[in-house]
């Protein structure tokens, strides 16, 4: 059985096949470099999902502050053609959009706005169902929702062609 003493050679290093492959710089910057790799990916991915629906989600934050809009457009599973393509809003808001006795008119009114925003800063031909979702948030019990849905042409929107970037003020 060998000591510690008789493997270190004479400058008191362990012999080459003992030591470490990487050092732990090297690992350090790597794990940086793909710190930034994964959020660059992330950037990536969150501006190419997000920009065909910025221009309407800029412009119902901007008419109902608060509202924290959220839009997003396609099939539910784009591998299965059987799925419509749907236009999603989802915003949230401060009445309750569940309580059929009390907000129906506000909810409405807010749904019909959605719908009119939405078709000057989206072409709604490419979609088969425009979905409204409303929803409002109480601390410690569950989200209140209401959710309307249907094509274009049932929300009164017949022939609704937004200018997409036009309609958002780019010139064309």
């Amino acid at each position: 059985m060998t000591t510690v003493s008789e493997r270190l050679d004479a400058a008191g290093a362990p012999p080459e096949d003992e030591q470490r492959g990487i050092s732990g710089r090297v690992v350090v910057i790597g794990m940086f470099a793909f710190g930034i790799f994964m959020v660059g990916l992330m950037y990536a991915y969150w501006e190419l999902y997000t920009r065909p629906f910025r221009g309407l989600q800029n412009a119902i934050a901007a008419e109902m502050p608060g509202s924290m809009p959220r839009v997003i457009g396609g099939r539910r599973k784009p591998s299965e053609a059987r799925h419509p393509e749907t236009l999603r809003i989802v915003i949230f808001v401060k009445f309750d959009p569940s309580d059929d006795a009390e907000s129906s008119v506000q909810r409405e009114a807010v749904a019909g706005r959605l719908a009119e925003l939405a078709a000057a800063h989206q072409d709604l031909s490419r979609y088969e169902v425009l979905e409204v979702h409303l929803l409002q948030l109480v601390p410690e019990k569950a989200t209140r929702q209401w959710t309307r849905s249907g094509s274009p042409e049932d929300w009164g929107l017949t022939g609704a062609h937004g200018g997409g970037v036009a309609a958002e003020g780019a010139a064309t």
